[in-house]
């Protein structure tokens, strides 16, 4: 048995080192460059620890605002929006970075994620499709701008899917438009479907409801 006395300095020392060794660590972060403080930022968000991350970004904007990786921390903050579900945040994010830094090597990046993060908040189709209109514009940005990008293979799959949804929400409402017989806010819903997604499977179905439309109120307005 340890006595009383020995475990009390054995303690003391174990709590000095420990205090040593906190103040080193401290330290040793003040020194830190640009580009390991960015590294450190990248791995807290990657262990979900975003309140690190966050201080870690603000350090590199407040130390280093001029290199690489004060840009390269923007990106990384829209990163970690969309990691936590903010997705309005990180969109908005990711556009801030397309519209400051339009040069940049991963601007092809920020718009494909800015097509996620609206993807994301984007609806069914019987609901309002805005979302899913900005995601589609997003995608079909990196299509046009930057046809070679390692992204444009799924771009061009979500831009199949999101078209596809908008073209169901076109003649959700139009059967709406229907059962209400407003028949005039139904063709119009039925012809926007057939002219802008003629590649749509319900274009068929959408033509020939639009033709009996256009006889019936052919029949109703008369001579």
């Amino acid at each position: 048995m340890i006595p009383r006395s020995k475990a009390a300095a054995l303690l003391l020392g174990l709590w000095a080192a420990a205090a040593l060794a906190g103040c080193w660590g401290r330290g040793a972060r003040e020194d830190l460059s640009a580009r390991e403080l960015f590294k450190l930022a990248r791995r807290a968000v990657e262990k979900y620890r975003y309140e690190e991350a966050q201080e870690l970004i603000d350090r590199i904007r407040d130390e280093f605002p001029f290199s690489r990786f004060a840009v390269e921390a923007e990106l990384l903050e829209a990163d970690m929006a969309y990691k936590k579900g903010a997705y309005e945040e990180a969109a908005a994010a990711y556009r801030s970075f397309e519209e400051l830094h339009p040069t940049h090597a991963k601007v092809p990046y920020a718009v494909y994620r800015r097509g996620l993060a609206y993807l994301e908040l984007s609806h069914p189709p019987d609901r309002d499709q805005t979302p899913t209109r900005q995601a589609l514009e997003a995608f079909q940005k990196l299509l046009h701008a930057y046809p070679g990008s390692e992204y444009a293979g799924e771009a061009r799959r979500h831009v199949r899917e999101l078209r596809r949804r908008l073209a169901e929400h076109e003649m959700y409402v139009a059967r709406y438009y229907l059962r209400k017989k407003k028949y005039r806010a139904a063709l119009g819903r039925l012809q926007a479907l057939v002219t802008q997604y003629p590649d749509s499977p319900l274009r068929d179905e959408a033509l020939r409801l639009a033709l009996d439309l256009k006889s019936r109120l052919g029949e109703e307005e008369g001579p």
